[in-house]
């Protein structure tokens, strides 16, 4: 992946973060004691073969081309918390997802309707979600909600002032 196709990524995570935030909480605690804390983990199998999903049908490689990461932002103002997790895979289960937030809820106190965890849509990542005739590649399915967890828990742990501002053109 281009570090432009990176810095895009992060930049989207970022605005709807903000989004996300300033309709949680009310835009006027933006100027108060506002805290981020950011995260990038590599989600890459462990081991090989895998499935990889997201193509006509399942198929299997042996190697990693890109690194896939889970991306995490935590924001934190006037005693409000929310955390965001955006995951280089194609299809996320809910299997998947409510584990993260049940891992995140205990490392961190975090409730599982203040995480927000969804996927990029690659058509390169590990299968954990049988489609398009593709199974299940069960011991990464498995690790993925840690893996997710530790993502969060690590931002979590970065939490640190920050500035929120806005522009126009």
């Amino acid at each position: 992946m281009q570090l432009s196709q990176i810095l895009m990524k992060t930049m989207m995570q970022g605005i709807f973060a903000v989004l996300l935030f300033s309709c949680c909480i009310g835009a006027e605690a933006w100027s108060q004691d506002l805290k981020a804390g950011a995260f990038a983990r590599s989600i890459d199998p462990q081991t090989f073969p895998v499935w990889v999903n997201g193509g006509i049908a399942g198929q299997k490689t042996d190697r990693v081309h890109d690194t896939l990461f889970v991306r995490c932002l935590v924001l934190e103002a006037s005693g409000h918390k929310v955390a965001i997790a955006v995951v280089d895979n194609c299809i996320l289960p809910h299997e998947i997802t409510d584990a993260a937030k049940t891992i995140i809820q205990k490392r961190t106190g975090l409730p599982p309707q203040c995480v927000l965890i969804a996927a990029t849509h690659t058509h390169s990542a590990v299968s954990v979600a049988g489609v398009h005739g593709c199974p299940v590649q069960d011991d990464y399915a498995k690790e993925l909600p840690g893996w997710i967890a530790d993502g969060i828990a690590s931002a979590n742990d970065r939490l640190q002032p920050a500035q929120y501002g806005t522009a126009s053109v």
